[in-house]
């Protein structure tokens, strides 16, 4: 990369949403420069079980009754509508990614009412949705689901497949993409740039932030909160499973869907995901023995192996919808953040808006996603997330974890005066340390022993074990205070989707 680079627009972040901004902004005949932390399709796109979906997330009453029906609806189609842009551009570019139109089932667990489907498929309705019905005799039912709504013209994807796809339609249209460069500072006066680890600068007429949690609009965390979701992948005999998306209804959240394997023509693989948490707090090894275990309970004898597992992260903001545009404060940044579960098309969604701001057109959905929105019927949850992140500053105070209990290849917070730190031991017995304290708002970071991750339960920044940073809104690694960090592959793990 060269130290002075020029474009239109800069796209920071190189996940589905800063790939399709990328991709929208081309296609209008903009010069763009996409920058990437990591190495593409190696962050959090690549970890999603891709449903796309228009049945939304939140609950279609639960929505209602905080933003009223005007808004619902418009919310309602554009999910449908981003569904619809993914099949456009699968065409046009003619990506093979196993792009399907199935149904989805929302089935009913044990904790909820049981009038609660029926509230869901009465505000469905309301909302505009087609085809939507209640049911407990649907043929794609392979386990006792019970009752159900059942919302059609959904579909699935292969997304590595896509992103990959798409990457050589922004190549082939002119696009610039940088791998392993992290964008640390983000400017607007005297001029529009974006500044790179090791000096480098990208100037552009407008900043696009891509990157999961922005680092430019430190109140949207006032209006979200991070979250682990866990996922497993077992291995299913071909066809015994039908292609479907199925959500339950439960607090801790499960979600399923079939795909087949790329490495054995025999079998499927089922991805069940769910058991959320927010960033540090929970413990994930007892989220993924819950999720095996809700699976095992449900299906029984078509669970023939586990495959693989893994983890991901998505922001929740308290009003259920995505924060997509200006960003406050800023005349040129843009971001795109708060997911909820529907990261890809809340994506499309956001390549349309945007690059219809930044021209300065009109786009009907501007203002549902507003990032300077507030939404009083939220407030509850406003206050209640937020209780909860003061909360976790209260780890300034308490006393911590003993360094002479820490086993090898754990990592626990030790009191060091009034410093706080981190201290990671590995297979050899040598100790690293770090401070303890994100460099994003200065929470106090906890160990994840089952990723081997440090992670921060105010606003959901996460490091590797040696402390270098893996996942925003911080756009820094823990400070050093011992042994140089180690060979550390944690940015580069395995892809689980590729089975």
């Amino acid at each position: 990369m060269e130290n002075s680079l020029q474009a239109d627009i800069c796209v920071v972040g190189g996940g589905i949403a800063g790939l399709l901004c990328a991709y929208e902004l081309l296609q209008r005949g903009r010069r763009v420069i996409l920058l990437e932390r990591g190495t593409l399709s190696k962050n959090e796109t690549g970890y999603t079980t891709a449903h796309l979906s228009d049945a939304l997330d939140d609950g279609f009453s639960h929505l209602l009754s905080i933003h009223g029906l005007d808004t619902l609806r418009l919310f309602y189609r554009s999910h449908r509508e981003g569904i619809e842009l993914f099949e456009s551009i699968i065409k046009n570019e003619n990506i093979e990614c196993d792009f399907q139109r199935v149904n989805g089932y929302l089935f009913s667990s044990p904790d909820k009412e049981a009038s609660y489907l029926g509230q869901e498929l009465d505000a469905a309705k309301k909302a505009g949705v087609k085809g939507v019905k209640l049911s407990t005799d649907f043929k794609e039912s392979f386990f006792e689901m019970g009752p159900a709504l059942q919302f059609q013209n959904q579909a699935q994807i292969h997304p590595l497949k896509f992103i990959n796809g798409l990457i050589k339609a922004i190549i082939k249209k002119g696009g610039l993409i940088y791998e392993n460069t992290n964008a640390i500072a983000f400017h607007e006066t005297p001029e529009t740039y974006v500044e790179a680890e090791g000096g480098f600068k990208i100037k552009c007429d407008s900043i696009i932030l891509a990157t999961n949690g922005p680092t430019t609009a430190n109140k949207i965390y006032l209006k979200q909160a991070a979250y682990r979701t866990y996922c497993i992948a077992l291995k299913v005999r071909r066809d015994s499973i039908p292609h479907a998306l199925f959500w339950d209804t439960s607090d801790s959240y499960h979600y399923m869907r079939v795909t087949q394997s790329l490495k054995d023509s025999n079998t499927d693989i089922l991805i069940v995901g769910g058991e959320d948490h927010r960033v540090g707090e929970g413990h994930p090894e007892k989220a993924f023995k819950n999720l095996l275990t809700w699976t095992q309970e449900r299906l029984g004898a078509h669970i023939s192996d586990v495959a693989t597992m893994w983890s991901g992260q998505l922001l929740e903001p308290v009003d259920g919808m995505a924060f997509i545009g200006k960003s406050p404060g800023r005349n040129h940044t843009y971001i795109v953040t708060g997911d909820s579960g529907h990261g890809f098309t809340h994506s499309a969604i956001a390549s349309k808006v945007i690059a219809d701001q930044i021209a300065g057109s009109h786009n009907e959905y501007s203002g549902i996603y507003d990032p300077n929105r507030f939404t009083p019927k939220a407030l509850k949850d406003y206050v209640s997330q937020n209780t909860t992140t003061m909360q976790h500053y209260a780890d300034w105070i308490l006393p911590h974890d003993d360094i002479a209990s820490l086993l090898p290849d754990e990592g626990c917070v030790v009191n060091d005066g009034l410093k706080r730190v981190a201290v990671y031991k590995d297979r050899d017995g040598k100790l690293f340390k770090m401070s303890a304290v994100c460099p994003h708002l200065s929470g106090i970071v906890k160990w994840n022993s089952a990723e081997k991750t440090w992670d921060c339960p105010c606003h959901g920044s996460r490091f590797d074990r040696f402390g270098s940073c893996l996942h925003a809104p911080t756009t820094h690694d823990l400070q050093p205070l011992g042994e140089s960090p180690g060979e550390s592959n944690d940015k580069d793990r395995n892809i689980r989707l590729g089975l």
